[in-house]
């Protein structure tokens, strides 16, 4: 019985050893530091944090947007980061940074709209729902008739109306329409009802909205708006249609602030060993009120990740970065432009970028998703394998019940929902701060954290109920660990970086492999040249994109020759992998071409691939950051038409123009991640068009 007992034992513990052997740690960052950054980081820290920022209406340069900063700034000190303080941007009609022209401060303290006939009632209040005032109204006290003109947005809108001297009714964007209604037909004020014209919608949500400042010469100078919802609107429209005539009392103190300051609030934690090496995270600090999930969130998450890393680093509970981590409460939009090209030297210190732009809803509530948008294929780098990593180990640690031994404590706020973790990554997405750093002229891998689809964003609905602690802590820790590790990595963790970025980008090549074998299998024989063409290009494609990506862990190696052989290592066998992929690919092209009976050759350049070969584009260097995406410059700067940059193939083209590479390479590299990342590809004229218009902009030059 003893020797049965004793073999039992004996058998446990090779069991339990093999367990251990087979749930082997695969973070990049030892679990105890998880652990321990995730007890730490407080989600009703977060929420409390956004309750307090709720209180501003939060326009560029305001008075409020500026108490905000102070109040983010008070914080950051109280939280002994170094550094902390607050940055002023001066702003003006006509001051540029880089392409970026801000728009101008504005500020409001009072609004009110009342009807006084045919009955008493107070329809909007600035007080009560910041965004009903639009943006550039200035001071008012007016008592006039109501005229609707439909959308407000064309000429012929007014034809036999007199609204000189009313209010008017439009349905269209108040922008059009202001220039219209007050600054040609002479009306004292507008009233935006946006949606108001569409069957079956209703709406209470009041959103923020901007009316022109002036006129096309400047010689006329704006009055008044309102913005009200759907509902409202329709309410005063049913009354005209029933005969009455409606009089309203509007008051507005407000000021456009022609020579104002947008602000920001900046912060540091100083790295050890390299301190010239930075890491910045960004959240924009604007909005109107309440403006809880876009963006104090962000700001929020920035606040408690760095008080959480402080404390655990003045405790000595965890190490101090060996990277300073920046963060930084931007200007929505332009605010890096400001940063970077007021203290140009932060450009060359900073390794990569993290975006905290609306995160923290609770999923039960609004049926959403985080997202981490990684960097585009041009800026492939360790930073997605980073972000990866972490992120599978959020859904290891929350999503499943069985076999979680080794992944607990769950990351659960005490204040918050017990909620599964619904998140992922995914390819670039743009309109943030991120497209910045991207951006082919800065060059610095970003990524962005956000939720999809939102809440009700730049309205009087974007309220702190929505949002849940857990997830505000989850996303915190997610953003935390991934700066930290980035920030505490050197030769010695470089090992597992490689690894990572190594194993996880043969499962991309993989994938894309998988579409290259379905593009032959499709195609048929009067295009299976065109079709191998294609799958060899995605191919080759793909493998440039993970070279790069793991050529980046170069960063850490700082010289190490044990490190650089291991990477050298791993990158040759890329080289083996690439060889045997278009082996493959081949191979099935001409099985294919047997089959279909028809003689294997290489389909040769096409005219238009001859034009796009000769062509080798270069970036102004004096233009940098964004082109197109959120920013005017090129309507504002040369009158020229929208350039539809949110398309990202069109990004990726002005990202990889360096002078070097011809515009054939470039369009090659962009279908292909077109097709990897599902972007809407771009036509042979698409891409001439957009060379043509950056020319003409003088962003980029073509090289002899």
């Amino acid at each position: 019985m003893n020797r049965i007992k004793v073999l039992l034992i004996l058998a446990s513990l090779f069991l339990l050893n093999l367990s251990f052997a087979l749930y082997g740690q695969s973070e990049l960052l030892d679990r105890d530091i998880l652990e321990k950054i995730a007890g730490e980081i407080s989600g009703k820290l977060c929420y409390e944090h956004i309750r307090d920022l709720s209180v501003f209406n939060r326009w560029y340069g305001s008075d409020d947007m500026e108490k905000a900063a102070l109040q983010v700034a008070a914080k950051a000190k109280k939280y002994h980061l170094q550094d902390a303080h607050l940055e002023k941007f001066r702003v003006d009609s006509e001051t540029y940074y880089w392409m970026q022209k801000p728009w101008l401060a504005w500020n409001c303290t009072f609004g009110e709209l009342r009807m006084v006939k045919p009955h008493s009632k107070l329809i909007a209040s600035y007080e009560a729902n910041g965004p009903c005032v639009l943006v550039y109204s200035r001071d008012a006290d007016v008592e006039a008739e109501v005229v609707y003109v439909g959308k407000g947005t064309e000429l012929r809108d007014y034809e036999g109306k007199n609204v000189r001297g009313k209010i008017v009714l439009a349905s269209g964007d108040p922008w059009d329409a202001s220039e219209i209604a007050m600054n040609k037909m002479g009306a004292a004020g507008l009233l935006s009802g946006l949606g108001m014209d569409q069957m079956g919608y209703s709406s209470n949500t009041v959103f923020q909205m901007r009316m022109k400042p002036w006129n096309q010469d400047r010689n006329r100078l704006s009055t008044f708006g309102f913005s009200l919802s759907a509902n409202q609107a329709r309410s005063i429209l049913s009354l005209l249609n029933t005969g009455e005539k409606v009089i309203l009392q509007a008051k507005v103190k407000a000021e456009v602030r022609e020579h104002g300051y947008h602000q920001g609030v900046v912060a540091t934690i100083r790295g050890t060993t390299y301190p010239d090496e930075e890491i910045i995270m960004t959240a924009h600090l604007d909005h109107p009120r309440p403006g809880a999930h876009d963006n104090n969130s962000g700001c929020a998450v920035l606040l408690e990740i760095a008080r959480a890393l402080n404390v655990l680093i003045e405790r000595r509970i965890i190490e101090p970065p060996q990277r300073t981590l920046r963060f930084y409460w931007n200007p929505h939009v332009w605010g890096c432009d400001m940063l970077f090209s007021t203290y140009p030297e932060l450009l060359s210190r900073t390794i990569a970028g993290i975006n905290v732009d609306c995160v923290g809803l609770d999923q039960t509530k609004i049926s959403s998703e985080l997202l981490v948008g990684l960097p585009p294929y041009s800026r492939a780098s360790f930073l997605q394998d980073v972000f990866n990593n972490i992120l599978d180990y959020l859904v290891q640690n929350n999503n499943v019940e069985a076999g979680t031994l080794n992944y607990r404590p769950k990351t659960i706020d005490q204040d918050g929902t017990r909620n599964v973790f619904n998140g992922r990554a995914v390819p670039f997405f743009g309109y943030s701060d991120h497209i910045f750093f991207n951006s082919g002229n800065i060059r610095i891998p970003a990524a962005m954290i956000n939720e999809q689809p939102p809440g009700s964003h730049h309205s009087q609905n974007d309220k702190i109920e929505l949002l849940d602690p857990t997830q505000l802590k989850r996303v915190a820790f997610l953003v935390a660990s991934a700066a930290y590790s980035i920030a505490s990595s050197g030769p010695e963790e470089s090992y597992g970086l490689i690894d990572e970025i190594y194993h996880r980008g043969r499962g991309r090549l993989e994938r894309e492999m998988k579409i290259a074998k379905s593009i032959l299998r499709d195609g048929e024989e009067k295009n299976i040249g065109l079709a191998y063409k294609s799958a060899k290009n995605l191919v080759i494609q793909g493998f440039k994109r993970e070279f790069q990506a793991l050529a980046s862990t170069g960063l850490f190696i700082k010289g190490d020759k044990k490190a650089s052989s291991y990477l050298a290592e791993n990158l040759k066998e890329y080289q083996k992998f690439e060889s045997d992929c278009l082996s493959v690919i081949l191979r099935l092209y001409q099985s294919k071409c047997a089959r279909l009976n028809i003689k294997t050759q290489e389909a040769p350049l096409s005219e238009e691939e001859l034009i796009l070969r000769k062509i080798v584009p270069s970036l102004n260097k004096e233009l940098k950051g964004m082109y197109g995406i959120l920013n005017e410059y090129p309507e504002e700067k040369y009158q020229m038409p929208d350039s539809h940059l949110d398309n990202p193939s069109y990004y990726e083209l002005f990202n990889l123009m360096d002078g070097c590479r011809n515009m054939l390479d470039i369009f090659l590299a962009v279908q292909a991640e077109a097709l990897s990342a599902d972007y809407q590809p771009l036509s042979f004229k698409e891409t001439m068009m957009f060379l043509e218009q950056l020319k003409e902009a003088g962003v980029i030059f073509f090289k002899n």
